[in-house]
């Protein structure tokens, strides 16, 4: 078994700008309620209370006691737990919907998911239920947050991963880039940033036809243990989780070939000609490489880097998140 290994240290943590108490943060507060009322309550009956002695006409007094009323009724909603983001605290809620592109095919079936719980961040299905990008500067929450288990059949115990493939397909090569990742990555704070300081949660990628032997794309970190090398995508050769997801299935207005470019589109593409295919991986011989090659894929496997002894300066939750995965051409099996 070939696995690539880094053992790069303690690494400092990015800064977080904060929110001051404003007027604004407050109405945020206020057209959030739905998302935590429990909050705006506490925050409503505050406000009551520090101002008891201001007038108020009877129509606005039963205003806010129906208010009241209602938050009361409706219990909180649970705080999002899993991908945040920083720079761009206000981020697009996730947007299923029905994929609508003939030519470019989604990977559409979960192999293995462990530790995948069904609910929220955990819930594996929002690796296949189509890819919502939030753009250069933010990350997407319709996203699955890889989880592990002792017990697996596909991917490595222990090993925060996810095994996808096209159902009843197989992924051909083709001319330039077969499939592409999208995790939910972003660029640090404008987009002059972006190619320089990325915020990145890394991935190795292999392929299998059988689910037994994997083939990779021989990666490699050749940066140092610093904030700015650890943040800098021109260090991260060859893994997925690197670039921004710009590609959002409901607002695309280019082409479906140009969602396998990165400069349009995002997201992380693999060549199966590439030539460092077939240097790394499990039990990936030449024959297997060249089957690949010459016939294709059915299984790709997604696992965090931090599993494999790297120290990841980005992850908040120490996991990578998975978007979704397209491919350019795939045959029947």
């Amino acid at each position: 078994m070939v696995k690539i290994r880094s053992k790069i240290g303690l690494i400092p943590t990015l800064p977080v700008p904060s929110l001051a108490p404003s007027g604004a943060f407050f109405w945020s507060l206020t057209m959030n309620a739905f998302k935590n009322k429990r909050i705006f309550l506490i925050i409503s009956l505050s406000v009551l209370w520090v101002f008891p002695y201001c007038k108020e006409s009877k129509n606005e007094s039963q205003d806010v006691l129906a208010l009241l009323s209602f938050l009361q009724s409706n219990p909180s909603s649970p705080e999002p737990q899993g991908p945040q983001n920083p720079q761009n605290p206000t981020v697009e809620p996730p947007c299923p919907s029905q994929w609508r592109f003939q030519n470019v095919y989604l990977a559409n079936k979960i192999t293995e998911a462990p530790g995948s719980t069904g609910e929220g961040f955990k819930d594996s299905r929002k690796a296949i239920n189509g890819i919502c990008g939030c753009g250069k500067l933010c990350g997407s929450l319709d996203v699955y947050s890889l989880q592990s288990s002792a017990t697996t059949d596909y991917c490595e115990p222990n090993e925060k991963c996810v095994v996808l493939e096209w159902e009843g397909k197989k992924v051909k090569n083709t001319q330039g880039i077969d499939f592409v990742v999208f995790e939910n990555g972003f660029c640090y704070n404008s987009e002059s940033n972006c190619g320089v300081s990325h915020f990145m949660e890394p991935m190795f990628v292999e392929v299998s036809v059988d689910g037994n032997a994997w083939c990779g794309w021989n990666p490699q970190y050749i940066g140092d243990n610093t904030q700015a090398s650890l943040t800098n995508p021109n260090n991260w050769l060859r893994f997925a989780g690197v670039e921004p997801v710009v590609f959002h299935q409901e607002k695309w207005q280019l082409s479906e070939q140009d969602i396998f470019d990165k400069t349009k589109a995002g997201g992380d593409g693999f060549d199966l000609l590439d030539p460092n295919f077939g240097n790394s991986g499990e039990n990936c011989t030449t024959t297997l490489k060249s089957q690949i090659q010459s016939d294709g894929f059915v299984y790709l496997r997604l696992t965090f880097v931090g599993s494999r002894g790297f120290s990841v300066h980005n992850s908040f939750d120490g996991t990578a998140d998975v978007d979704g995965v397209v491919a350019r051409e795939v045959g029947t099996r």
